[in-house]
């Protein structure tokens, strides 16, 4: 018989941290801390405080489901394993409506960041997204896509960016930022913890991963618990700085990063630093738009989008169509955001709003599959029932993973009838 072939396990529990910090931390949270502080004032601490704790029970959860099934299908496969195989894919299409607008938004912060060291205004850093959009779509075109040591280069700056900002910003904290506390009331604080929650995603990515682990039950909930320390630590300090020096009264509070910057290291640091960001932004883009359009030719090849999707280029074996379709809808997305003239940390809370509605259904699936089995279930039961209240506060936002859902699982029961039919 022949031998099945098995992954190289060489992942310990220092480098099991590090990729689980790689998975979560990315470059909108140079902006997130003085958006919401503009929305809720310094009370916007304790929204990041809870957000962060929020995180320990759902990567409890997520640690046991990753051990206990391993599989690159991540959070879809969980879902499937508890509610069945059509609610995975409703899922998966929700996953789907979430990041053409979740990724220009990555874009959209880097371009200001450039605008800014620029001296360009108007609408010049939408320009400059769909500038890089099209030069990144260009690029996977050409079968270039970025490989995933380039997302672990990408954290490190922007970890080493939020560090250094910090230190440097520490001195210039003082009392009368932080007051009034709460400007606008306590629900401002629920509101606020929507848009954080885009910083916390990502812990269900150490999933594909567990095999390689040399000991998957010893090192996986721990690397995954010590990353929450870590990345709760490093967003707490940041956004405590960022709201103690008074740097989010600025602007939108998008530019309030370079501006602190330029406060604490002066403008030869902010022309340094500035660009490396702009930089982290591009590959987070980059990476992204390959990706997705991985997916998207996926979904075409299973049936749930057209055919015509699924094709791929003769000569350099990448999925053309998904990339142009790729570069539409990020398109639509800076157009809505030129013509609308909306906020950033307004439309940012449409895809954070996504990714807590597929935490809430996957700690649902798990409170079904760990029912009676103590500590986890338990963590399950409180991440559950503490998603449902952050999606409480997103309001009216919700329709737009219900609408992806609903839709998913209306394609779902479609792709089930043809290969019965087939069958």
């Amino acid at each position: 018989m022949e031998k099945v072939p098995q992954l190289e396990r060489t992942i310990g529990r220092a480098q099991g941290t590090i990729l689980a910090v790689s998975a979560v931390v990315g470059i909108s949270v140079l902006a997130l801390p003085a958006v919401t502080a503009q929305e809720a004032g310094p009370a916007a601490l304790v929204s990041w405080a809870l957000v962060g704790m929020l995180s320990f029970p759902i990567v409890w959860t997520l640690s046991e489901f990753a051990i206990r099934n391993p599989t690159a299908g991540g959070v879809i496969d969980y879902v499937s394993s508890a509610f069945g195989t059509r609610c995975g894919t409703a899922l998966g299409w929700t996953f789907l409506g979430a990041i053409p607008i979740g990724i220009p938004i990555v874009a959209v912060i880097g371009t200001q960041y450039a605008a800014h060291l620029g001296g360009w205004s108007g609408h010049a850093p939408l320009w400059l997204a769909v500038g890089a959009t099209t030069f990144s779509v260009l690029l996977n075109g050409l079968g270039l896509a970025a490989a995933s040591r380039l997302q672990m280069a990408i954290v490190g700056v922007v970890v080493a960016l939020m560090v250094l900002t910090v230190i440097a910003a520490w001195p210039l904290l003082h009392h009368d930022s932080l007051t009034p506390f709460a400007p606008r009331g306590w629900e401002a604080v629920g509101e606020a913890m929507v848009p954080i929650f885009f910083s916390f995603v990502g812990w269900e990515m150490i999933a594909p991963l567990v095999e390689e682990f040399k000991n998957p039950r010893r090192d996986v909930r721990v690397s995954m618990f010590i990353a929450a320390v870590v990345v709760s630590i490093i967003y707490g300090a940041f956004a405590y700085v960022t709201i103690g020096t008074g740097a989010y009264q600025q602007g939108d509070g998008v530019m309030a990063f370079p501006l602190l910057v330029e406060r604490t290291i002066g403008k030869p640091g902010l022309a340094v630093i500035t660009t490396l960001a702009c930089l982290v932004a591009f590959a987070a883009l980059h990476i992204n738009i390959a990706g997705y359009s991985r997916m998207l030719y996926a979904q075409a090849r299973n049936g749930s989008l057209p055919k015509s999707v699924g094709k791929l280029s003769a000569r350099s074996k990448t999925p053309l169509n998904a990339l142009l379709l790729v570069q539409v809808l990020f398109g639509a997305t800076y157009l809505f955001i030129g013509i609308s003239g909306i906020e950033i940390g307004e439309l940012i809370k449409w895809p954070s709003t996504v990714f807590v509605f597929a935490y809430a259904l996957t700690m649902a699936a798990a409170v079904k599959r760990f029912s009676k089995e103590g500590v986890v279930w338990w963590a399950a039961l409180i991440s559950l029932l503490l998603c449902l209240a952050v999606l409480w506060f997103s309001r009216w936002r919700v329709v737009l993973p219900l609408t992806s859902f609903l839709l998913g699982l209306q394609f779902g029961q479609r792709s089930t009838a043809q290969s019965s039919h087939a069958g």
